[in-house]
């Protein structure tokens, strides 16, 4: 069977993502968004575990001899910015993580990657944001990272994202207020002043290829 035919439209399950990276003729840059402890690398670790993947965090505890040290964030982004680029230049398919709370940066970053010849995909996982905050307090208790991580840090994840996700899809588009229309607007006048074909939001979303959305509510 055809991709095109397994395939036909630009919202697709993870399950078809998995496909669309085996079978794509073109290389596959899948960027990951929703907020801090909305279970984004279970998600990863679940569906694409075939597939590289740039995290800061791995950056960051390797400069911590294995110990997430929030003082290396810095230095692990520019780990992450040289990682992303070497993989651009080989053409090979790598999803990269984070929150992408930031409009702004996830439009350039999706536009580095369609210039480069691959084909994009936002995959947004979304999880209420008092789940999130309790997988952060357990995952403390464990050893893991996010002691310094409060529910303010959560909750500016959470509506970034969720805006990325809705103002580059269109889901719910109708559903914006004033200030996440300011938003959106400040992001694209920054943008234009690199990106001259970015002067609307439409524009913005022709850099999406295809887009997942995983709800990773607990089922109780």
């Amino acid at each position: 069977m055809r991709l095109k035919d397994l395939i036909n439209s630009k919202k697709i399950s993870i399950k078809s993502l998995k496909t669309l990276i085996e079978k794509s003729d073109k290389p596959i840059y899948v960027l990951v968004a929703g907020s801090v402890g909305a279970g984004k690398s279970f998600i990863i670790n679940k569906f694409l575990s075939d597939t590289d993947v740039i995290d800061p965090d791995d950056f960051t505890k390797s400069l911590g001899n294995e110990t997430y040290n929030s003082s290396n964030v810095a230095k692990s982004m520019s780990l992450v910015r040289k990682a992303v680029k070497d993989k651009l230049n080989k053409k090979e398919s790598f999803v990269q993580q984070g929150t992408s709370a930031n409009l702004q940066n996830t439009i350039k970053k999706l536009i580095q990657a369609k210039k480069a010849g691959f084909k994009t995909v936002l995959l947004y996982v979304s999880a209420p944001i008092e789940q999130a905050f309790e997988q952060i307090q357990q995952r403390v208790k464990k050893g893991g990272h996010g002691k310094d991580i409060d529910f303010k840090k959560i909750d500016k994840t959470y509506k970034g994202s969720k805006l990325t996700f809705k103002a580059l899809t269109g889901e719910n588009i109708n559903s914006f207020d004033i200030e996440d229309k300011n938003r959106i607007q400040k992001a694209l006048d920054f943008l234009n002043k690199s990106f001259k074909d970015i002067s609307t939001l439409s524009h913005a979303q022709s850099y999406v290829d295809f887009y997942v959305e995983v709800d990773n509510t607990y089922k109780v």
